[in-house]
């Protein structure tokens, strides 16, 4: 909120998309310094928690005209149960750092990738 002396505070949204585990999750940190953070300390901070961590994959992607970073990993979570793959895309403005990610059982990550392509195209800044 602009003009806002409150301080800004972690906002995130989780949505099971199926009954298999999978989701859709939106973060957002407008704290200070958030937004000027090196992409791969925001990756890393997004991923804690995270066990047996494989990067598959991590690129540049563009989210409502901005320029983000991209990763795909496999892991387990912090309680025990099949290992999943995750998407992650981060993307900044001038004061908040945006987390868009989706989250499956490996063997089902394909099933609702669409649904997630979907979601980032619809998404925008403020």
């Amino acid at each position: 909120m602009r003009g806002s002396t409150r301080r800004p505070r972690r906002v995130s949204l989780v949505e099971g998309i199926s009954g298999d585990g999978a989701g859709l999750g939106l973060g957002r940190a407008c704290e200070g310094a958030a937004a000027r953070r090196p992409a791969g300390l925001l990756t890393r901070r997004l991923l804690a928690g995270l066990r047996d961590r494989t990067v598959i994959g991590r690129g540049e992607v563009s989210v409502d005209g901005r320029q983000g970073t991209r990763t795909i990993v496999e892991a387990r979570g912090e309680t025990e149960g099949p290992r999943l793959k995750i998407e992650t895309l981060t993307v900044t403005d001038a004061r908040c750092v945006y987390d868009l990610i989706y989250a499956a059982p490996v063997d089902t990550f394909g099933d609702w990738r669409g649904d997630f392509d979907r979601f980032v195209a619809s998404f925008f800044m403020e």
